[in-house]
């Protein structure tokens, strides 16, 4: 069977496994496997999953879950943040992988007030060294105003006599 057909089975197994009022995780085994659903249940169900993941010691899964998640279509502000949700869980388990999801929400932020970009830059910042995270900030901080500065760790929120803020 190709893969794309067993994708849409999965898809459909796992909405109706929804609701039949299945059990999270075994809707989320049916949707890691599955093409995007675009339902406002899948990110829900893919969450509880992560979290109970979590608790239960299953890094591997809760990161598989968030994953799938972020490959539904999502707006900018509700992507950004589970791309945060994601990163934290990947900073001791991937922490490369956290550092590239970091930088690129850096980057091209949520479109709303900074705090997202701002929370991935001390999150980023708080694992430590990463010369791509750092140069993300760097290439970021002309373009974010005073009030916005301020919110990111080690900008007082005035530039330097350079006319640039240096964090860090």
């Amino acid at each position: 069977m190709p893969g794309d057909e067993r994708a849409e089975l999965h898809a459909r197994a796992a909405e109706l496994a929804y609701r039949a009022a299945v059990a999270d995780e075994d809707i989320a085994r049916l949707l890691l496997a599955a093409r995007p659903v675009d339902e406002p249940w899948v990110i829900p169900v893919l969450r509880r999953t992560c979290a109970a993941a979590l608790r239960a010691g299953r890094t591997a899964q809760a990161i598989a879950c968030l994953s799938r998640a972020l490959e539904e279509p999502l707006d900018p502000v509700p992507r950004a943040q589970l791309g945060i949700e994601l990163a934290a869980i990947e900073v001791l388990a991937a922490p490369e992988a956290a550092g590239r999801r970091l930088a690129e929400i850096i980057r091209t932020g949520d479109g709303g007030p900074g705090r997202t970009r701002a929370r991935a830059a001390d999150l980023g910042l708080s694992r430590g060294d990463d010369k791509a995270l750092r140069r993300a900030i760097v290439d970021v901080l002309p373009s974010i105003d005073g009030e916005e500065r301020g919110r990111w760790p080690g900008c007082s929120g005035s530039p330097s006599p350079t006319g640039r803020t240096t964090p860090i």
